[in-house]
């Protein structure tokens, strides 16, 4: 390479920055608590060092006898949380794992009474190594009678407390306490602190925003997942320069033993930077104005070279494809980082795994800088069908604001990598509490409240909306529950936008086999009533707890829809109840149910309810329908008969689907008493 003036320019600004510009240093604190570095601990009273990182914080036969138990852990070195000259603030974060169980000698008399918990705490060097004298196994052992409520204590600290003292809400919360063991911000938690499990911990301080944050998680937990606290607080006002962290823990008459598994813990200040003098400030300007305009030209033309290489060698297909994925992804507030999401699913471990969809695979996350736990779904590479439903399920969920929709955060694209991420619900998706690992786990009240949800969030798209949404795949599989059962419709890659009183003409069938109404499988046209349809098999595969296809089974027995009319004609609908419910359900809501799922698998779409009067009727607003006692049959040939009878010019093409073997040859029979009269079939509709 010919050496230009430009690189003579550039190398002298490079060699300024090294010379005359002397950057700031940062005061970084790390620790992380292991065998060999726990000599870096101070310890006192009855904390001791057990095994490989643990520690136990407090003695459970001491406490048994009478005399409390008290113990702390602290880090040996102060360190800097503010820099006086400077003015500036540390931003720390702190990992640990705890767990809080009873001993051997723990009877149900010493349950009861429950223990203390222990805190995590910042303090003053004078008070931060030692536990108050005449504690007595109270308040942690962070204060005694008289130094609680004290100014002059200099103490900050964060409990995970395990007993109800009498200014508490409950004996299961983590709070901040400010030189007082009253709490000035508190959280309940869901399970319990001191069930034995092991527990994990995040502490954030933020130092320009004065915030700060704690996280808890049980992953053996059957909670409601990650809590967190967050609370505005200055430490400056309240600690000095320099500052002791550690852990300290209080019991009295009880078997309680709290445990400090591991510990890390980092902290980063800045420190103030050497002056230059006037003279050579001005200096310093006038060449980096100059070396800027340089090099900003310098990258301006080596980008304007590599774009430029880039389009030479990209496919003009390939180019077109990109351009359709930007130009909707601009729609989505929050974009996320590949690196970032494939670092908080542990690089798309199949242990993360939460389930594998058509298009792709769906893995459990948590974003590093939130503890947010999240679902990340990444499309199969190479799928041109995949990229379709990408851009498909962005332009149309983005839109959308139903507490009964799954909801979208968030994308990214990177790498030749298309990543969507949703809120993450803890409990799954129904089908697996229907058929698969949880059946049975869900009581009647749940699944009838489940239904509802999922009939409410239909009705928004139907209705409520600016524009009809026609979802196209209502199917069990989709329908995804969070941590307190209620449902939320997930998956719109098949979505599609429509007028409403329109219907969607598609070239390919979509949806699922069991759920897929006739008419799609024959013409391609998709509408609020095959939607409809699809609820309905969601409906019945609620109630009788088997899915709505299942070839395993006797001919009979083989469709869902045919076996429960066939019951529902003989007075025995009943006999169509899940056996997992062992008969525990409200008999006017299973036969509601079941009466809805069939009125609304009627073959001809016109008969089918909408999906407001399908909420109605789960909400006893409006009469039961009489059904006729057969299964209607409805032929769908483009030559002769059925409802498409008499529209000669009427699209239609062949279907070789398994759905059209129960729909065969003969005309339709009676319609329900209560049918509203839907619209009918029209060359105007299809405009």
């Amino acid at each position: 390479m010919a050496v230009t003036p430009l690189t003579v320019i550039t190398f002298c600004a490079i060699s300024h920055c090294l010379f005359f510009q002397i950057p700031a240093k940062d005061i970084t604190v790390t620790f992380q608590l292991n065998a060999s570095t726990a000599n870096r601990l101070r310890h006192d009273v009855d904390a001791r060092f057990v095994s490989g990182s643990t520690f136990e914080l407090s003695n459970a036969t001491k406490s048994l006898q009478g005399r409390g138990s008290d113990g702390r852990v602290a880090y040996a070195q102060p360190i800097p949380l503010w820099n006086n000259s400077t003015k500036a603030v540390a931003d720390f974060s702190t990992h640990f794992q705890f767990q809080i169980n009873w001993t051997n000698q723990t009877t149900s008399e010493y349950h009861d009474k429950g223990g203390s918990g222990f805190a995590f705490f910042m303090a003053s060097p004078d008070s931060g190594y030692h536990v108050p004298y005449t504690q007595g196994g109270r308040w942690f052992g962070l204060f005694n009678e008289r130094s609680n409520g004290d100014k002059s204590n200099q103490l900050v600290a964060v409990e995970f407390d395990t007993y109800q003292s009498p200014w508490d809400p409950d004996s299961n919360h983590v709070g901040i306490d400010v030189n007082s063991v009253i709490s000035v911000d508190i959280v309940s938690l869901d399970q319990k602190l001191n069930d034995g499990k092991i527990w994990n911990a995040r502490i954030n301080y933020h130092g320009q925003e004065n915030m700060l944050n704690v996280f808890v998680s049980c992953r053996l937990c059957n909670g409601r997942g990650p809590s967190m606290l967050s609370h505005k607080i200055k430490l400056t006002e309240y600690l000095p320069e320099n500052i002791v962290v550690g852990f300290s823990a209080a019991v009295f008459e009880s078997s309680e033993v709290q445990r400090l598994i591991s510990w890390n813990f980092t902290s980063v200040i800045a420190t103030s930077t050497t002056s230059l003098s006037k003279k050579r400030k001005i200096a310093s300007k006038l060449i980096t104005i100059v070396v800027s305009i340089c090099c900003l030209v310098t990258i301006i033309s080596v980008i304007s070279f590599v774009i430029h290489f880039y389009r030479r060698r990209k496919r003009l297909t390939s180019e077109e494809e990109e351009s359709d994925v930007v130009m909707v992804l601009d729609h989505v507030p929050r974009k996320f980082s590949y690196a970032e999401l494939s670092t908080g699913t542990n690089n798309f471990s199949e242990k993360e795994k939460l389930g594998q969809g058509g298009f792709g695979d769906v893995y459990k996350g948590v974003l590093m800088r939130s503890d947010e736990v999240v679902a990340v779904k990444r499309i199969s590479a190479g799928s041109k069908q995949g990229k379709k439903e990408y851009v498909a399920e962005i332009t149309t969920i983005t839109r959308l604001r139903h507490r009964n929709l799954v909801q979208l955060l968030g994308w990214c694209h990177e790498k030749s990598q298309l990543l969507l991420v949703y809120e993450y619900m803890p409990n799954g998706s129904l089908d697996n509490f229907l058929f698969e690992k949880r059946r049975g786990d869900l009581n009647w009240t749940c699944r009838y409240r489940i239904a509802s949800d999922i009939a409410s969030a239909l009705l928004y798209l139907h209705e409520l909306w600016d524009e009809c949404v026609v979802h196209r795949d209502v199917k069990s599989s989709n329908v995804m529950l969070d941590s307190e059962f209620n449902a939320k419709l997930g998956d719109f890659g098949l979505a599609r936008l429509v007028k409403h009183d329109q219907w969607l003409q598609t070239s390919t069938i979509a949806g699922t086999l069991g759920y897929l109404a006739p008419e799609c499988a024959v013409t391609g046209i998709s509408s609020t009533e095959s939607d409809v349809f699809s609820f309905g098999a969601v409906a019945l595969e609620i109630a009788c707890g088997r899915q709505t296809l299942d070839l395993r089974l006797e001919k009979q027995k083989m469709r869902l829809v045919e076996w429960v009319w066939d019951l529902y004609g003989q007075g025995r609908l009943f006999d169509a109840a899940d056996s997992g419910l062992n008969g525990e359900f409200n008999r006017a809501e299973m036969e509601m149910l079941m009466v809805i799922g069939l009125w609304c698998s009627h073959p001809d779409p016109s008969t089918r309810p909408r999906i407001r009067q399908v909420l109605q009727l789960l909400n006893f607003e409006i009469p039961m329908p009489n059904l006729p006692n057969t299964l209607p049959k409805a032929a769908y040939s483009p030559i002769e008969g059925g409802f498409f009878n008499g529209m000669s010019d009427f699209p239609l093409t062949h279907a070789n689907s398994q759905e059209m073997a129960v729909f065969s040859c003969s005309a339709l029979t009676d319609m329900p008493s209560t049918s509203s009269s839907s619209t009918a079939m029209s060359k105007s509709s299809m405009s």
